[in-house]
């Protein structure tokens, strides 16, 4: 246990998530999910209005799976709730789009941990390619993440449920009982700055993706010289650079 726990990059990715959660928690009493909420609540007029939403939302939040999951769900959650939309919907639709997405995107905390599966591989098999070019080979290929993103659409198009997620919707329309605890939109707003707009959330994530994208960048060695910003990211520390963007 002491030898996980002091591996750099388990810290790294503890102390990243720890600071993340506090990020969330200050967005929220800063009052910006509530703005937030608020006005897409405003723009949003249907059920699969409010689901797309969700899934638009996690969309943008491409670089890191549990951001995205924390952050979706945050800020999300009141909106499904007034539509009545269960729980286990938006935590399907937040987990099929988080992790499909960014292992798609050129860019994100999995990124890396493909190039250096594929570079190990590549040693041993003698395959004269680079990591990350034979990544962004793959991302047509990658049938799983492509299927499961359009399946996220289907479900919020139509009513096609299955299983125990079809049990927990029916309940959400006959009885107003999403599960979980419930959200209590007064509760939110007393405990939230009054003051609070949506910038108080657009702003720190916009910043949070930019600054991680930086440190990327700066641990990849592209400020030493002599490196492109793609070769940068390739030898990038994930787990490093997510913290120090934090």
């Amino acid at each position: 246990m002491f030898e996980k726990v002091t591996d750099s990059w388990n810290y790294s990715i503890l102390l990243f998530l720890v600071s993340l959660g506090i990020l969330v928690y200050l967005i929220t009493m800063a009052g910006g999910s509530y703005a937030y909420g608020q006005w897409a609540a405003s723009k949003v007029k249907s059920r699969s209005g409010a689901k797309l939403s969700v899934f638009f939302l996690g969309i943008v939040i491409f670089i890191d799976d549990y951001f995205n999951s924390l952050t979706v769900g945050t800020v999300m959650r009141p909106i499904t709730d007034k539509f009545k939309i269960s729980r286990a919907k938006l935590a399907y639709i937040i987990d099929s789009t988080a992790a499909p997405i960014c292992i798609i995107a050129p860019v994100s905390s999995w990124v890396v941990t493909v190039m250096s599966t594929m570079g190990d591989k590549f040693k041993t098999t003698g395959i004269a390619m680079e990591p990350f070019t034979a990544f962004l080979m793959t991302i047509p290929y990658n049938y799983y993440a492509w299927l499961t993103l359009l399946m996220v659409v289907i479900l919020c198009l139509y009513k096609f449920d299955f299983g125990s997620m079809r049990l927990h919707e029916e309940k959400a329309l006959r009885d107003g009982d999403v599960g979980g605890l419930a959200f209590d939109e007064n509760d939110v707003s007393q405990e939230s700055s009054g003051k609070g707009s949506m910038w108080d959330l657009v702003l720190p994530i916009s910043g949070l993706v930019l600054f991680s994208l930086m440190a990327m960048v700066y641990t990849g060695g592209y400020f030493e010289g002599g490196m492109s910003v793609l070769d940068a990211i390739k030898d990038t520390d994930a787990a490093t650079s997510y913290y120090m963007g934090e």
